[in-house]
């Protein structure tokens, strides 16, 4: 498992660099989510959550999912 999970890629983003378009969004989200849906658009990537709440930031122009839990 060990060998598995270094495996694994990962990319860090500073968030700082993005604290402003953050800040422009706590009317309308949590600070956690807000850091979301920057990155969801600095990166131009889908933002995938089980939180259908998140559905709004398709007005700032992210691509939104929503998965559903499995039964």
């Amino acid at each position: 498992m060990t060998e598995g999970f270094r495996a694994i890629r990962i990319e860090r983003y500073p968030i700082s660099t993005m604290m402003r378009a953050v800040l422009d969004l706590r009317a309308h989200y949590t600070a956690y989510d807000a850091a979301y849906v920057v990155l969801a658009q600095a990166l131009a990537a889908p933002l995938i959550s089980a939180d259908a709440k998140l559905l709004e930031a398709r007005k700032v122009g992210v691509d939104v999912r929503v998965m559903q839990p499995s039964p």
